[in-house]
């Protein structure tokens, strides 16, 4: 696997990046072709010191995105656990592969996203907020049955999924319930 090694407010040292090659060297195959891999590794000293590096492992492929995230104070045990987390990722991934029956396969799209709303806050709440935000994403919405947006939501490991409704073209939003089910926020326009 090709894997493209980026770092951030930190100087990415050869014993470093040796680690993390060969810790992605060890993982398991993904059987579809690999779109993208990339692998960051950034360090914040404002940040809690147990969490100062943050190491980001994201493989693209033309139907899912796998992300793993991890934070340490040693930016050793944050590779490790990143590429761990990346290695349980594609075994579920493949399991849901294969433990999907036969049904038809939709495309999920190469990216996924996060992003939340903010509504109805006072000016100096929305100061204080402005902030706290510390990362913006932009990325193409797919469009997809709930389902599979549901797969993806699963797959990344997050509280939400943003996606585009295969059918009616609307953006929708579906999120894991503290219940463990998932519900799907359909955003309607004032009229």
């Amino acid at each position: 696997m090709d894997v493209q090694i980026k770092s951030h407010q930190l100087k990415l040292t050869p014993a470093l990046e040796d680690h993390i090659t060969s810790r992605v060297a060890k993982l398991d195959k993904i059987q579809e072709h690999i779109t993208e891999a990339k692998f960051e590794l950034r360090f914040d000293e404002h940040h809690d010191p147990n969490h100062r590096y943050t190491a980001q492992f994201t493989i693209a492929t033309p139907r899912n995105l796998l992300r793993a995230e991890t934070s340490h104070a040693d930016a050793y045990v944050a590779i490790d656990q990143a590429t761990d987390r990346m290695n349980r990722q594609i075994r579920r991934y493949h399991d849901r592969k294969v433990n999907r029956g036969g049904r038809k396969q939709t495309g999920l799209g190469e990216v996924a996203a996060e992003q939340a709303a903010v509504a109805a806050l006072a000016d100096e709440q929305i100061e204080a907020l402005e902030e706290s935000i510390v990362r913006t994403k932009q990325f193409v919405v797919q469009p997809m049955a709930v389902i599979d947006a549901v797969e993806q939501l699963e797959l990344l490991g997050h509280d939400f999924y943003l996606f585009r409704d295969a059918e009616s073209h609307d953006l929708r939003v579906v999120y894991r319930r503290r219940d463990g089910r998932f519900g799907v926020l359909q955003p309607m326009l004032e009229r």
